[in-house]
C-alpha cells in the first residue's frame, strides 16, 4: 500500500513538474517574442531616423551653400528638425519596451511630416524632374538654380540626340533630392557626365559608359552603379559618402569595375549591407580609409572584405576579426 502511494505521489509530482516547466517555457517564449518584436521595431526606427538625418544633413548643406537665394525660414526649420532628430537618437539608448519603440516611431513620423511640410511651403522645386527628350531637357534646363533642391524624384534618360552639355548643366544644378535620383544613358556612345554637385538623395541609380564621379555625395540609400559597360568605367569616386544602406556595382555588396584605376569610399565608416567586394584594375588604387567593422551601435561586427586587383589599398581602422581576401599586386 505504501509503495503504491509513493508511486502515485511520484506520478503526481512528475505531472506537476512538467506542468510547471511548460508554464515557464511558455512565459519565456512570450518574453523572447516580445523582445524580438521590440528589437525589430527599434532596428526599423534606427534605419528610418538615419535616413531622415542623412536627408536633413544634405538639405542643410545645400541651403547653406545657396545663401540669400533661399528663404531663411528653410534653414531655421531644418535646424528645428535636426534638434528633434538628436532627441530621438538620445532616447534610443533607453528603449526597453515595445511601447517605447512605438513612441519613437511616432516621433520619427512627426519629424518626417514636419520636413515634408517645410519643403512644400518653401522655395524649392516640388514635383518630379523627368527628362527623356530634347523638349523636356530644354524645359528643365531653363529652370537653372531653382532645381537645387528637388522635393521629389529625378529621372534622366539620355539619348544620343540630346545635347550632352545641357544635360551636364542640369545635373550640376541638382544638389539634393528627397526622393530618388536615376540617370540612364541609352547607349555606349553617349558621352558620360559627372555628378559632383549632388550631395544627397534617398536612392541612387546610375548607368553610363564612363566613370562614376560623385565627389560631394554624403547621403544615399540604396546605390546602384551599373557595370554593363565596365570597360569604359575608369573611376568610382564617392569620397564623401558616409550614409548608405547598400551598394551594387555588378551585384549586391560588390563594386566590379575591372577597368577602374581608382575607387574611393574614403569616409564610409561601416558598410551596413554586410560583406563587401571591390574588384578593380590590376594597377589601381582603392581608398577605404575610414572603413571599420564597428557598426553604428558601436558593436564590433565581423564581415568579409574581398579586394581584387589594386596596386595600392588604404585600410587602417578594422578593429575586430573581419576576414579578408586580397588578390592583386598590393
Amino acid at each position: 500500500m505504501k509503495k503504491g502511494l509513493l508511486s502515485i505521489l511520484a506520478g503526481a509530482l512528475l505531472v506537476v513538474g512538467c506542468q510547471n516547466y511548460d508554464d515557464q517555457f511558455d512565459s519565456l517564449e512570450t518574453q523572447i517574442n516580445a523582445l524580438a518584436s521590440t528589437v525589430a521595431g527599434l532596428s526599423q526606427v534606427q534605419s528610418q531616423i538615419e535616413s531622415l538625418a542623412g536627408t536633413v544633413n544634405s538639405l542643410t548643406s545645400t541651403v547653406n551653400s545657396l545663401g540669400s537665394t533661399i528663404d531663411t525660414a528653410v534653414a531655421d526649420g531644418l535646424a528645428d528638425i535636426q534638434a528633434d532628430i538628436d532627441k530621438i537618437n538620445s532616447a534610443v539608448a533607453d528603449v526597453a519596451s515595445s511601447e517605447a519603440v512605438s513612441a519613437l516611431q511616432d516621433a520619427v513620423d512627426a519629424s518626417q511630416a514636419d520636413l515634408d511640410e517645410l519643403l512644400a511651403n518653401s522655395s524649392v522645386f516640388t514635383g518630379n524632374v523627368v527628362i527623356n527628350n530634347a523638349s523636356t531637357l530644354d524645359a528643365f534646363h531653363s529652370m537653372g538654380s531653382s532645381l537645387a533642391i528637388v522635393n521629389g524624384n529625378v529621372d534622366i534618360d539620355v539619348t544620343t540626340e540630346m545635347d550632352i552639355v545641357k544635360v551636364q548643366e542640369v545635373v550640376d544644378q541638382i544638389l539634393t533630392t528627397t526622393g530618388s535620383f536615376a540617370y540612364d544613358a541609352a547607349g555606349i556612345t553617349v558621352t558620360g557626365v559627372t555628378f559632383n554637385n549632388l550631395s544627397g538623395t534617398q536612392t541612387l541609380t546610375l548607368k553610363q559608359a564612363d566613370g562614376y564621379e560623385l565627389k560631394s555625395l554624403v547621403s544615399a540609400g540604396a546605390i546602384t552603379l551599373d557595370n554593363t559597360w565596365s570597360s569604359k568605367i575608369d573611376i568610382v569616386d564617392l569620397r564623401e559618402l558616409t550614409t548608405l544602406t547598400s551598394i551594387n556595382g555588378g551585384s549586391a555588396g560588390t563594386l566590379d569595375f575591372t577597368s577602374a584605376t581608382e575607387v574611393h569610399l574614403t569616409k564610409m565608416a561601416y558598410y551596413p549591407g554586410g560583406n563587401l567586394t571591390v574588384n578593380t584594375k590590376s594597377d589601381g588604387v582603392v581608398d577605404l580609409t575610414a572603413l571599420t567593422d564597428t557598426n553604428t551601435s558601436a558593436i564590433v561586427s565581423p564581415f568579409s572584405l574581398t579586394i581584387y586587383g589594386p596596386k595600392a589599398l588604404t585600410l587602417s581602422t578594422i578593429k575586430g576579426d573581419a576576414s579578408g581576401t586580397s588578390k592583386g599586386a598590393i
